[in-house]
């Protein structure tokens, strides 16, 4: 009896919170450069604050990442371990969609390309994460409802909380 008691204790324990390293939650600092292709053509820069949150999702086959920026709604997309990786990074499923909602109106992002990177430290709270990610976007603006689309690239960068 005692056994079998045991040896679940210790899978319990071996797969509990804080074994898989790049579960985590980040402060970030972000970079973005946006290139408008429609109505006009313009590039523009950008840079801003927030939370990059990672868990598993529920198989446990893959993580959800959940990037909350400090002046929009949070976007939520969902990726994988890469098979041949000597870093723990994950690579962001592409084409997944994220609605963003401001006061100059609504974008959707498709993800084209993105990789979270982790880069462990001597301690946990000194890892670094970087989640770089590229994208096409298309909205349309609240008053005049013009629409606009482009494409761009976001880096987040960030300590654990």
């Amino acid at each position: 009896m005692r056994l079998p008691t045991l040896a679940a204790l210790a899978l319990l324990v071996g797969c509990g919170p804080g074994i898989d390293p790049l579960i985590g939650s980040y402060t970030f600092a972000m970079t973005a450069a946006d290139t408008n292709t429609a109505p006009n053509t313009a590039a523009s820069t950008s840079s801003g604050t927030g939370t990059l949150a990672i868990t598993s999702n529920a198989a446990m086959t893959g993580y959800v990442l959940t990037v909350a920026h400090n002046d929009t709604n949070p976007c939520v997309v969902e990726g994988t371990i890469p098979e041949k990786t000597t870093t723990p990074e994950i690579t962001v499923k592409v084409d997944s969609k994220c609605t963003f909602y401001s006061g100059s109106g609504t974008t959707v992002a498709t993800i084209t390309s993105g990789k979270a990177v982790l880069k462990l430290m001597d301690t946990r709270a000194m890892d670094t994460m970087t989640l770089d990610v590229a994208y096409s976007y298309a909205g349309t603006t609240p008053i005049f409802n013009v629409n606009f689309a482009g494409n761009g690239k976001r880096t987040y960068t960030g300590t654990r909380r």
